[in-house]
């Protein structure tokens, strides 16, 4: 059987998994030198419901890293991302694990903030073999990114765009990577990500302006994800949403008449423009009419690797870990009985039922387009 297969097996099966995960998102280490304005964790605005110091200290040990990435291409994992709690460009082998992701021949894509890579570093993020690269954004101009990242300057800002810049100047130009025994185009697809809230809503349009300035492949919008009594303060109000859904209208409309080797790819534009829509956009809860409008796949699918070694099964489901890498293999994990049974709970129950709760499905499901996409894929004629 192939990996299609072996996936729609499982599902039908209910509980069992018959191959690994497609998607992993590994969280290399919490620490972090930004305090995004709506960030869970270190946002200046969440007062008591930040972690606590130990949290902010976890990070992954690069042998541990090194021997899951082994186990993932045993079973068959496609994609791996580097993301997570933290900056992933503080762990001290960032590179050594790039590296070691692309020698298994799997896709390998980071989300960071890009501050802490410099314009000297960019050949060495080149030489990795690096494939794509999801710069964390928020903003289109200095102004609004100090808003958004207020222990940063507009000096951060201007230095992120001139990385953005050396890395669209190399595009063209192919090198031999000597462990890959290969040589192939250096240069990472680009997606610039940008989290909106009433901070920067008033240019979206922009944001995708400047997308299109640093040349990236795509751009990537997202609603405001708030932790209550915290960062609501950030949720959009009524003319705010429609402020937005303009500004999204008018991006469909010019990327639709751009050149074919011009425009840029809307990621999941669509799901974005649902939300801002939702009834209940105001308070947060973007997602209660649609979590249930398809089974959830993705206990077979997807998983996420905590900074303290725990085995998350989706990306919001940190409270619910399924395991730990520091006591058992992460196939044993993927395989055991815990697992198999948040795949039926899962798959089977309505998000609004109490076991959720921890998770909070409604609200952003971070996976939702991942479900879709396998609905497309294996279950729709």
């Amino acid at each position: 059987m192939d990996r299609d297969e072996l996936i729609r097996k499982g599902v039908v099966d209910g509980r069992k998994a018959f191959v690994g995960p497609e998607h992993v998102v590994i969280d290399l280490t919490n620490r972090c030198n930004n305090n995004c304005i709506a960030c869970w964790t270190r946002s200046p605005l969440l007062g008591d419901n930040s972690p606590d110091k130990d949290w902010h200290k976890q990070q992954l040990e690069t042998e541990l890293v090194l021997q899951l990435i082994d186990d993932l291409a045993r079973m068959g994992t496609s994609i791996i991302r580097f993301t997570g709690g933290g900056e992933p460009f503080l762990h001290p082998d960032i590179y050594t694990l790039i590296r070691a992701v692309k020698k298994k021949n799997i896709f390998c894509a980071v989300t960071t903030s890009l501050n802490m890579v410099g314009k000297d570093d960019v050949e060495e993020l080149l030489q990795s073999g690096l494939d794509e690269i999801s710069v964390s954004l928020w903003a289109a101009n200095a102004t609004d990114y100090v808003l958004t990242h207020p222990n940063k300057t507009a000096k951060t800002f201007l230095a992120i765009t001139e990385v953005l810049q050396a890395i669209a100047a190399k595009k063209s130009r192919r090198i031999r990577l000597p462990f890959l025994k290969t040589s192939r185009q250096t240069t990472p697809r680009v997606n610039i990500l940008n989290v909106i809230s009433r901070v920067n809503c008033a240019h979206v349009e922009q944001m995708y302006d400047y997308a299109l300035r640093v040349r990236a492949e795509s751009v990537y919008f997202a609603v405001v994800d708030p932790v209550p009594g915290s960062t609501d303060s950030l949720l959009l109000g009524e003319e705010e949403r429609f402020q937005v859904r303009m500004a999204c209208e008018n991006i469909e409309r010019r990327n639709a008449r751009m050149a074919h080797n011009k425009k840029i790819f809307l990621d999941n534009f669509s799901g974005f423009r649902q939300r801002i829509a939702a009834e209940g956009a105001g308070e947060g809860n973007y997602d209660f009419d649609e979590v249930d409008a398809l089974p959830c796949y993705i206990g077979w699918i997807f998983c996420r690797i905590l900074a303290s070694g725990e085995v998350a099964p989706c990306c919001r489901g940190v409270h619910l870990p399924m395991g730990n890498l520091h006591e058992a293999s992460f196939s044993e994990i993927w395989n055991s009985e815990k697992y198999n049974g948040f795949r039926f709970m899962a798959k089977n129950l309505n998000k609004r039922n109490s076991w959720f709760k921890n998770i909070g499905c409604g609200t952003t499901c971070d996976n939702h387009m991942h479900n879709q996409e396998l609905q497309q894929r294996l279950f729709t004629p």
